[in-house]
């Protein structure tokens, strides 16, 4: 049926699968932390994703991979949150900006599919893959300092918004990125016994520009991660070395100035409308018992105007679940969270460690 030449094709490709799924999957994640880090156009960013990312993951993927993906709690429960969100697509009809967000949501479980094989297949890479994100992610703090205005004039710009770059386009998602790799950091200092002064000093490096990128956001999971840290960790002083004590002293004295006024700004802005965002929010989520139980649909606009100030949602993580993805959306979610917490407090890993603290 079936030529030589074309057998011997078909079982060269399958061997290239196996080999890339069983060998060299891991590799991918560095790209993509490079791909994210280095990147100073979201949109270029994107096409190489879909080019070095998710071509190969697809090209990996075996259908009796999701019997054994199943079979784990959290992916079960992420794997129904994501199927969920999907569906409330229909509630508005199918038009473009569905087809937009489908498109997002398989490149986000592309993405945890290639996170599953490398936890599979080659779970002894996880410190070198640490490694990498921190290093990359160091490159990439390098190049959000070197576009930063308000660090490289001091004392005549200081701006939250001149600290995006590239994939993280908002002060928050730098914030975001910024405080997992302080905890990273830290996690290493703690586990791994090389580097470990260079690791903490790695971590204040990160942990200062995550302060100085005015994002709430960021605030909270740093603040999160490293109590779990101290939570997990209660009876190992190293995180606690005179390195980091005096490191930290150093760093409130230079820029005393700027933290008072980075910290005065922050609340100012995390006061200004929330109140009367979540308000709008409870009414939105409100609107009906249907909109309640099953959302208005992930495509759906959550802009809302509040005293003159137009948003983009309401500024509440559990709300604008909510409001897309009604209550059932929400329970879903924490059963994920409650999985996650659950099975963390056993493995303790680092990205329990990074993953919780993202949740809040």
């Amino acid at each position: 049926m079936f030529s030589p030449n074309a057998m011997n094709i078909v079982e060269k490709v399958l061997h290239s699968r196996n080999r890339l799924r069983e060998q060299y999957i891991w590799v991918l994640l560095p790209i993509l932390f490079a791909i994210c880090f280095i990147n100073a156009h979201q949109a270029w960013a994107t096409s190489q994703y879909r080019v070095f990312i998710l071509l190969p993951t697809l090209f990996a993927f075996r259908i009796s991979d999701w019997n054994h993906i199943w079979k784990n709690s959290v992916a079960r429960w992420f794997l129904v949150l994501w199927l969920w969100m999907v569906i409330t697509l229909l509630w508005d009809g199918l038009n473009h900006k569905d087809w937009q967000e489908l498109r997002k949501g398989i490149q986000v479980l592309a993405l945890f599919y290639l996170v599953y094989l490398v936890q599979r297949y080659q779970p002894s890479k996880a410190y070198l893959i640490t490694k990498c994100f921190i290093w990359i992610g160091f490159l990439g703090a390098l190049l959000i300092v070197k576009d930063w205005e308000g660090i490289k004039f001091i004392g005549t710009s200081w701006h939250h918004q001149e600290s995006s770059r590239g994939v993280f386009s908002h002060h928050v998602y730098v914030g975001w990125i910024l405080a997992s790799l302080t905890i990273s950091a830290f996690y290493c200092a703690i586990k791994i016994e090389q580097n470990r002064t260079f690791n903490v000093l790695l971590g204040l490096f990160y942990l200062t520009l995550t302060f100085f990128t005015q994002s709430r956001g960021g605030y909270l999971v740093l603040i999160s991660g490293l109590l779990i840290l101290l939570v997990l960790f209660v009876n190992c002083k190293k995180i606690l070395t005179p390195v980091t004590l005096l490191a930290t002293a150093a760093v409130f004295l230079i820029f005393e100035p700027l933290i008072s006024t980075a910290l005065h700004n922050t609340i100012e802005r995390g006061m200004s409308g929330r109140i009367e965002l979540w308000l709008s929010g409870i009414s939105a989520v409100r609107e009906s018992v249907w909109v309640l139980v099953f959302g208005h649909g992930l495509s759906v606009s959550a802009n809302v105007t509040v005293n003159g100030f137009e948003a983009e949602h309401f500024h509440n993580f559990f709300l604008n679940l909510t409001y897309y993805c009604g209550l059932i959306g929400l329970v879903i979610y924490i059963g994920l969270l409650s999985q996650l917490v659950i099975n963390f407090t056993v493995s303790k890993s680092l990205w329990g460690t990074v993953l919780i603290p993202m949740q809040a």
